[in-house]
């Protein structure tokens, strides 16, 4: 006999199992936060890869929370979510691009990032960037 279930989880699902902490989910930690636009997503991945490489373990929506954070279900939990994800994250790391200056998804995590948590730990790469070593890249800059 085979045993079926549906997946079906939200990002409220996920906003309320990162809430407890004794979840998975709650004690997991992210070397690197990446804010992107998903329009940039080729891209992204190659960056991702590189900085795994390198022992990174890096925190992306649509790669580490796949079967919670669903383009179709965007909801104020999404926000929950990536603020809790974000301080889960050592760094942060801005894939600019003409893409990610046009998203408010990136603008939200950037003043997130920079006001809850560490500021200097900011970096930001070019998203056709080939050169990928975290410690080398330039610090975002606030004005």
């Amino acid at each position: 006999m085979i045993e079926k279930s549906d997946f079906f989880m939200t990002p409220k699902d996920l906003a309320e199992k990162l809430k407890k902490s004794q979840s998975i989910q709650s004690g997991k930690t992210f070397d690197v936060f990446i804010s992107h636009s998903s329009i940039d997503a080729s891209n992204v991945r190659n960056i991702i890869h590189a900085l795994n490489k390198q022992g990174y373990v890096c925190y992306c929506d649509w790669t580490s929370d796949n079967d919670f954070l669903k383009r179709e279900m965007v909801s104020e939990y999404t926000k929950e979510v990536l603020k809790r994800r974000m301080i889960q994250s050592s760094n942060f790391l801005l894939v600019k691009s003409k893409n990610s200056d046009d998203s408010e998804w990136v603008q939200f995590e950037i003043e997130y990032y920079s006001k809850e948590c560490n500021k200097s730990n900011m970096y930001v790469i070019s998203n056709d960037s080939s050169n990928i070593e975290l410690e080398r890249l330039p610090k975002l800059v606030f004005k």
